[in-house]
């Protein structure tokens, strides 16, 4: 094509685009979108992102390294990294403690050190107390600028303290009031608000070293000259890490120890391939109706063109025309708004991400290839439109007449083919991991697309049996599969994609909950009550032992009552075995049947090679998880119960609790795995240790079991009727747990005022240096919590979800929008003829509902079955690996699946039906 041609169709496309000014800011919209996207979060990710120089100003300020001397054998570094290092053969490297005039002694002459402390104190709160991070920081040195922030007051001094926005928030302090330690005791008046930039909203105190007693941490070190890797590895030969500054702006390669070979096939590279692509087919066929029903409203103009000697192929290169031009304009328009919104979501993300941007950075890397999608989808998305009017029969576009209005059987074919093809690929893609997933999905649903229209056609048919606006509404899009097959195809990509995130954000939070192995009912109450001695060769279970022990299980039970939301409070004693003679300690253990015995032990930690995995992966027998959660031979801690407690203990369902009660009446034992039972029998075995290894006899003996299969005992845990203890001969050990069951979770303010009266009666067990030669009790309470998947997951899933969500809704206004100005020729026609505006309403609010409910139907099978793919694929990675991985739960979303079905559709048929004009202008008919 000439380049006066082109010139030409530039110039139609343009005026096509000032004359129809709606459409076209639409169209822009449409195509900026993923480049506005794009832009923010690329330029959000490079600028929180910090480099390894900005990383190693949070971590050492203006010292020029970090030196951590403990060990007096060769250790190995990585040159990134502050932490001290491992010894070369992968050992433990030998401990030791240096004094400052030794590690000056080893620094360049002229060099200055500043030590850095850190440790745990328990401060007081309005409601009771609290752990806190205690930092010994010289935030007065200069040495130290750029660690942490003054934000209001100043740098503390000696004895006083600045705490950070969240801990004065927590402790109910200001500038001006007083800090109260409780352990170790202590009172800091408060002088500063500081923030770390790297944790903003982390709980923690700072005062110059040696204001508390402190873990030594480190030490920062100011050096004539700039410390290189050469000279950090010789200070690794004597044990002795340094984290170099001059190290950290230009890193070697790290050593061996610490190189990770990338995995091409990973879950990040499914996900954002995956996300890749939707976005991309997302945004053609969100545009692609625009473009569909622009160039239907200009039949008669490229009619015309054709009559005056336009070729077919300059009648299509004028429908691309407009689709680069737009393209390119919503290309800047999306950059120059993603800098702006990036520059105004500053302070927000920041509060988001718990973190200050390390500096506003932009992205050029995936910027400009965002920038160059925007061009491409125009062009994608006016290319159906180009072919479909460069074909048509000019005739028919002078006359007005409609043409074709049945779908190609071709079209139909193709699109089952290409289903089919995307399902085969998909498979395989799971299997393999490689880039055929999400090539698959894509493919399925470009197949489905490709059916809309007929699928349409057929749905049409169904419009007889109706009264008279669905019944024409359905006619109508029967008629016009040119531009009703687009809408609800664009709407059936975006809902795809916000049920297949939703989807996979439930199934990766129940992935995460179900390893975490909850030891009771969420929001109950454990506390093990113990006696620690300062002499471990202590006589232990002595009189006094046992009376002390029990006054702090009853001061332990007092305080749940009079500060959490307890209904039900028990008190549980340990059992153990009598140990003889010839063993310094017994254990209760149950045991599989042989037949159901791994052959594989990794409960010492053992690392099997990656073929014994897959052996140990396909054995049914084998279910030791990654976590800790089960292994081949379960050691339980052992509690006698009585029926009135399993349900409390377990939050099984009752038809559970009932078959756990009758066995316990019928002198059993209760565990939490079937397949420790067999024939209604469990094996329970006492083993003597000496010095941890088993001696002679092993006494065993079978009595009644039942298997909890609800509830939340997963923990490694033997619940023994009084029958079976005197059976097994068992006595109370030197541990005892109170159980309180809550009728909700308790606020951190009962949780806090819960601890201080464990605090008030000495038996807090988080409490340093709680012990005593005679024995001093101690109390460990929890407080059981629903784990919270990882922060950084969750957030990025939550916004793509709720993202998605606006999307569908956005994407249904803009196809009802564009199919009501279609149909706004019919409007006037039956206006014309006498139909009253409740009946053009009723036709406008119906035409929604076909385009939105065949969208949203579409989309929520989609997504689901695209998400069920992927997150096969990944299960498909974790199959092999033992201990075992918990898996993702491809359970649909459906809550999100019923607002997709019904909000989604009728919010479209309310917007059309409110907004639909009562009176409408005469039209002359084309």
């Amino acid at each position: 094509m000439s380049l006066s041609s082109l010139r030409v169709a530039f110039r139609i496309a343009r005026r096509d685009a000032r004359h129809t000014l709606g459409r076209s800011v639409l169209v822009v919209v449409l195509l900026a979108l993923p480049v506005f996207a794009v832009t923010v979060g690329a330029s959000l990710l490079d600028s929180f992102e910090p480099t390894p120089t900005e990383k190693a100003t949070r971590d050492m300020g203006e010292a020029d390294a970090i030196v951590d001397w403990e060990y007096d054998s060769p250790i190995v570094q990585a040159p990134t990294e502050r932490e001290a290092g491992v010894k070369p053969d992968g050992g433990d490297a030998k401990t030791a403690e240096h004094s400052k005039a030794e590690i000056l002694a080893k620094l360049p002459e002229g060099s200055r050190l500043v030590q850095i402390t850190e440790r745990d104190v328990t401060a007081q709160t309005p409601s009771g107390q609290t752990k806190l991070v205690f930092r010994g920081i010289p935030l007065r040195d200069k040495l130290t600028e750029g660690i942490l922030s003054v934000v209001d007051g100043r740098a503390p001094g000696k004895n006083q303290v600045a705490l950070s926005r969240a801990a004065a928030d927590h402790l109910g302090l200001d500038i001006g009031d007083t800090m109260r330690l409780r352990e170790p005791a202590g009172r800091f008046p408060v002088v500063g608000i500081v923030e770390d930039p790297a944790a903003i909203d982390v709980e923690f105190a700072v005062a110059p070293p040696g204001t508390v007693d402190g873990n030594h941490e480190r030490w920062l070190a100011d050096t004539p000259g700039d410390i290189g890797w050469d000279q950090v590895r010789e200070y690794n030969a004597d044990g002795m890490a340094v984290y170099s500054h001059a190290v950290a702006a230009d890193p070697p390669a790290p050593p061996p120890q610490f190189t990770v070979e990338p995995e091409p096939r990973t879950q990040t590279l499914i996900m954002i391939g995956f996300l890749i692509v939707m976005i991309g087919l997302e945004v053609v066929l969100l545009a692609g109706p625009a473009f569909a029903i622009s160039a239907k409203r200009r039949t008669r103009e490229f009619g015309l063109l054709s009559a005056n000697g336009a070729t077919p192929g300059q009648v299509r290169h004028t429908v691309l025309a407009a689709g680069i031009l737009l393209g390119g304009l919503a290309a800047v328009i999306g950059i120059a708004l993603g800098v702006a919104t990036t520059f105004a979501v500053t302070p927000f993300a920041e509060d988001i991400v718990g973190a200050r941007m390390a500096g506003l950075r932009f992205w050029p890397a995936l910027t400009i290839p965002a920038a160059l999608l925007a061009i491409l989808t125009g062009l994608l998305a006016a290319l159906v439109p180009a072919f479909t009017v460069a074909r048509q029969s000019v005739v028919a576009a002078l006359s007005g007449r409609r043409g074709d209005t049945r779908s190609r059987k071709l079209w139909l074919i193709t699109g089952l083919s290409l289903v089919g093809a995307g399902v085969v690929c998909a498979l395989v893609g799971v299997e393999t991991l490689g880039a055929l997933l999400p090539a698959g999905v894509v493919i399925a649903e470009l197949g489905l697309v490709l059916c809309t229209p007929a699928l349409v056609g057929l749905i049409s048919r169904l419009g007889r049996h109706l009264p008279l606006s669905p019944r024409l509404a359905l006619r109508d899009a029967g008629r016009n599969r040119s531009s009703a097959a687009p809408a609800i195809s664009a709407i059936m990509a975006v809902v795809a994609a916000g049920v297949a995130a939703t989807m996979f954000l439930v199934g990766d939070t129940e992935r995460v909950t179900d390893g975490a192995g909850r030891i009771a009912p969420i929001g109950s109450v454990t506390a093990d009550v113990q006696v620690s001695y300062d002499d471990p060769d202590h006589p232990k279970g002595t009189d006094k032992a046992r009376k002390a022990l029990e006054q702090a299980a009853n001061d332990t039970a007092a305080a749940m009552r009079e500060h959490l939301p307890v209904t039900q409070v028990h008190q549980l004693p340990s059992m153990t075995c009598r140990a003889d003679k010839l063993a310094d300690f017994c254990q209760v253990k149950v045991t599989y049947p042989k037949h159901k015995t791994c052959p594989f032990d990794v409960s010492d930690g053992t690392v099997l090679p990656e073929a014994k995995q897959a052996e140990a992966a396909a054995n049914p027998n084998c279910k030791a998880r990654a976590d800790g959660a089960v292994s081949s031979l379960l050691t339980y801690g052992t509690f006698v119960v009585d029926g009135g407690q399993v349900g409390a203990l377990t939050g099984a369902d009752p038809a559970d609790v009932a078959a756990a009660t009758e066995v316990l009446e019928a002198g059993g034992v209760v565990v939490n795995d079937p397949d420790l039972v067999q024939d209604g029998k469990a094996t329970v075995e006492l083993r003597r240790l000496n010095g941890g290894r088993e001696v002679k006899p092993v006494d065993a003996m079978d009595l009644p079991a039942h298997a909890l299969d609800t509830g939340s005992h997963n923990r490694e845990q033997l619940l023994v009727s009084p029958q079976a203890a005197k059976k097994l001969n068992l006595i109370e050990g030197d541990t005892m747990e109170v159980f309180g069951a809550t009728d909700r979770m308790p606020t951190v303010a009962e949780e806090e005022a819960f601890i201080q009266a464990l605090s008030d009666k000495g038996i807090n067990g988080e409490t340093a240096g709680s012990s005593a030669e005679d024995g001093q009790p101690l109390v460990l309470a929890n407080v059981v919590k629903e784990p919270a998947p990882p922060q950084m997951m969750r957030l990025i899933l939550t916004l793509l979800a709720i993202l998605s969500s606006a999307l569908a809704l956005a994407a249904t206004a803009v196809a009802t929008a564009l199919t009501a100005a279609e149909a706004r020729a019919d409007l006037t026609t039956l206006g014309a003829i006498g139909a009253s505006p409740s009946i053009r309403r009723k036709l406008s609010l119906c035409q929604a509902g076909v385009i939105s409910i065949l969208g949203t139907v579409l989309g929520v099978a989609a997504g689901v079955g695209a998400c069920w793919v992927v997150m096969s694929a990944l299960n498909a990675q974790l199959d092999d690996v033992y201990p075992r991985e918990h898996l993702f739960s491809p359970m649909p979303p459906w809550n999100h699946i019923l607002i997709a079905l019904v909000a989604v559709p009728a919010i479209a048929m309310l917007g059309a039906g409110l907004l639909t004009r009562s009176r409408l202008p005469s039209e002359r008919r084309e």
